[in-house]
């Protein structure tokens, strides 16, 4: 299936619509996209701050309903490490860099930016109540980031119709 977009909604349609991720992994992309772009090196979380830049710079997408390939699980896959205070900053920059991304190159996507801080912040605070992390002192800041932002962001995703939201 090929898909064509309208410039100012490419994100939005990509991430959204077609309910794919921010991941890199299962995703083939031309080369010229990384043009003056790479990958954080020793980055937790590193497609969520470079993958929205990428497809920034395109309006065209395949897509292919087939599996292509097998992904092999890793007991030592750093997805698969208990979360640590280097993991959880990490996280925390990538949202805020990637909402801040969104929000600013595409004001007609702020609905998109802040559904994305809100998912990712619930994913956040999972993250650190399974590892009963919660309520340490070390990761006060980031458990405080991803309840405030799930506790104002849910009313400005319900009530408010494309203003911008900072």
């Amino acid at each position: 299936e090929y898909l064509e977009f309208e410039e100012d909604c490419r994100i939005l349609e990509i991430m959204y619509a077609n309910e794919m991720t921010w991941s890199a992994c299962g995703k083939l992309f031309k080369s010229y996209l990384f043009k003056d772009l790479k990958f954080p090196v020793g980055k937790y979380w590193e497609d969520l701050q470079c993958i929205p830049w990428v497809l920034s710079r395109t309006n065209y997408v395949s897509l292919i309903n087939e599996k292509m390939y097998y992904y092999r699980y890793n007991v030592d896959s750093i997805t698969k490490q208990n979360i640590s205070l280097a993991k959880i900053k990490d996280w925390y920059e990538a949202i805020n860099k990637t909402f801040k991304f969104i929000s600013n190159n595409y004001t007609s996507l702020n609905k998109a930016a802040v559904v994305m801080k809100v998912i990712e912040s619930i994913n956040m605070y999972k993250k650190l109540i399974g590892s009963n992390l919660l309520y340490d002192a070390t990761f006060k800041k980031y458990s405080d980031f991803a309840r405030n932002n799930i506790i104002y962001y849910r009313r400005k995703i319900i009530f408010d119709n494309n203003e911008v939201i900072e």
